[in-house]
């Protein structure tokens, strides 16, 4: 099985579209976690289940895109980074850069929205742990049974 070479334009022409993809697929697991807090709030464990595996799946894709395009922007002689974006924008057409630097833009800020919103996420399932652990493991001075049989042994 032989492997294709892909021409400078094939690699430029994947990676402006893998950011759309990505900033696409952002988009959508940006509104996954929103409703990933809702399920945690609400507590509806069958449509949380349901959310964490669309959003397993979706980030699967963009890490697989991620990875892809590491390859493609060291092949072209360029940081695997925004710097590497910013270089290769400059070797596009203008029309074509300022669209890439626009959509890798949005990218950045769907990433930044992302990570907090995972965050804010990670705080309420940790609080919502930590309640669960109080309301299971009762204090010793708090059990009735435990306090009336110390009354008896004395």
């Amino acid at each position: 099985m032989t492997s294709k070479v892909l021409t400078l334009q094939e690699k430029m022409k994947i990676l402006v579209n893998g950011v759309a993809k990505d900033k696409s697929d952002y988009q959508k697991l940006s509104q996954l976690l929103m409703q990933q807090r809702e399920f945690m709030l609400n507590h509806d464990n069958a449509q949380l289940l349901q959310a964490n595996q669309q959003q397993q799946d979706f980030l699967r894709q963009i890490k697989k895109r991620a990875a892809f395009r590491y390859q493609l922007l060291v092949s072209l002689g360029l940081e695997p980074n925004s710097e590497g974006i910013s270089k290769l924008a400059r070797k596009l057409p203008e029309r074509l850069a300022n669209h890439l630097l626009q959509q890798w833009r949005e990218l950045e800020l769907l990433l930044t929205t992302c990570k907090e919103a995972n965050e804010v996420n990670g705080r309420i399932l940790a609080n919502q742990m930590e309640s669960l652990a109080l309301m299971l493991t009762p204090k010793a001075t708090e059990t009735y049974g435990e306090q009336r049989l110390a009354g008896f042994n004395g």
